[in-house]
């Protein structure tokens, strides 16, 4: 049972703000499984991405460091840093929308963020949503896993209404994530052991950690670790924070 004061409190945060697009390229790099992605900053990169990046969904995210995004209204009225679009036409003047225009958020000011990048990535269909989390214990000064069977929303509300459902342990830093434990998570995380799913969870979870260590991370929030429909793993959002 983990609660937000047996972790929450007890690790470092120290929050750089990167963009969505620069955890996922971070990811990417360390063989973590991340959504298509391509980022958009001036004009002249429209047209190529309407004709190279070619998906079945896209979505289309402004590029700021602020939340609430999806709610909020650029300065000359458009509606939502984020978007959903099957049409590549339609994505190209999204962009073109966003671009250069400043998004107003309720974590900004009233004169809102200038977007001076765009993310289109390829919207994925997600079967079922998990939480996972390494982060760095201060009492313990060593490294800890938490995941979650259920994902998607806060992890402090799922501690308060679905404690039995959240596990976590710690990794010895001399060996690192075990072969057992990957699959102790990945069986915590509902993936059924033997399937092609399982292994790359705990390919993944491997990974994460390779990462956790490489960059000097206190903190990689993974919410949602996801299924899609289509029979992936795909880490689909993420909150790093480093030492």
């Amino acid at each position: 049972v983990v609660s937000k004061s047996s972790f929450v409190n007890k690790t470092w945060k120290r929050f750089i703000n990167l963009q969505e697009f620069q955890c996922k390229e971070l990811m990417s790099n360390y063989g973590v499984n991340v959504q298509k992605f391509i980022v958009v900053r001036n004009p002249s990169e429209v047209n190529l991405a309407k004709n190279n990046f070619i998906v079945e969904e896209y979505v289309i995210k402004a590029q700021i460091p602020a939340g609430g995004r999806g709610m909020g209204v650029f300065r000359d009225g458009f509606k939502g840093g984020v978007h959903l679009t099957k049409d590549p036409n339609e994505m190209a003047h999204i962009v073109m929308k966003m671009l250069g225009n400043h998004l107003i958020t309720k974590q900004t000011t009233s004169s809102g963020i200038l977007v001076s990048q765009v993310m289109v990535a390829e919207a994925l269909d997600i079967r079922r949503e998990t939480y996972f989390a390494i982060l760095m214990d201060r009492i313990s000064n060593s490294p800890i896993m938490i995941a979650c069977s259920q994902g998607g929303m806060d992890i402090e509300e799922l501690a308060k209404h679905c404690p039995s459902t959240i596990i976590k342990e710690s990794i010895n830093v001399t060996i690192g994530v075990t072969d057992e434990q990957a699959c102790r998570f990945a069986n915590a995380l509902g993936f059924t052991p033997q399937t092609k799913l399982y292994e790359e969870t705990c390919k993944q979870i491997r990974n994460l950690y390779k990462m956790f260590t490489a960059l000097d991370c206190v903190q990689i929030e993974i919410n949602p670790f996801g299924e899609t429909k289509d029979g992936q793993i795909v880490c689909f959002d993420a909150k790093l924070a480093f030492d």
